[in-house]
């Protein structure tokens, strides 16, 4: 079984995660530096999380073997007491990935720009 292993923020990290910040990179920072959410590595993927209430959010999610993250960071949730994980994305790959964990649909996100 693989492990998941909390780490600090560092270029190279930034620099696979970047993608997944989309237009939130400066605010995912900022709450990573407040301790607010906390990054997380599972072999070469790396993921931010932070929890709210029993719920834990996945803030972003970027690397390798994330099929393999996926079941550990479910795993990991439901050992602390987690009711449930979030996350929000624009890949649709993602959803197929986690199929197995029978994910439901809450909601569609849309942005307008002023």
């Amino acid at each position: 079984m693989a492990s998941i292993e909390k780490i600090t923020l560092t270029a190279e990290v930034e620099k696979v995660l970047l993608p997944a910040f989309l237009a939130d990179a400066d605010f995912i920072k900022n709450e990573l530096s407040l301790g607010v959410a906390e990054l997380f590595r599972v072999h070469n993927a790396f993921f931010v999380t932070r929890l709210e209430s029993t719920e834990l959010v996945i803030v972003a999610l970027a690397g390798e073997n994330l099929a393999v993250a996926a079941q550990v960071i479910f795993d990991s949730a439901k050992a602390v007491g987690c009711q449930s994980i979030r996350f929000h994305t624009k890949r649709n790959g993602l959803a197929r990935m986690i199929k197995k964990f029978t994910p439901e649909y809450v909601e569609t996100v849309y942005r307008v720009k002023i």
